[in-house]
């Protein structure tokens, strides 16, 4: 018990960042699936052939 009230800090912080990473993944998982892009390139100009499967 002591161990953890040592570390509460770096236990908060790694916590919070499996939660960022996991709701990133599950983002692009959603996206992925609606036939979204992911890339972020909506303004470059192979936009139009981005992400589309030929």
């Amino acid at each position: 018990m002591a161990w953890i009230s040592q570390n509460i800090g770096t236990i908060i912080v790694c916590l919070l960042l499996f939660g960022i990473i996991a709701a990133i993944t599950v983002s692009l998982i959603k996206k992925k699936r609606r036939g979204e892009s992911s890339c972020g390139c909506s303004g470059c100009p192979m936009s139009d052939s981005c992400g589309k499967k030929e």
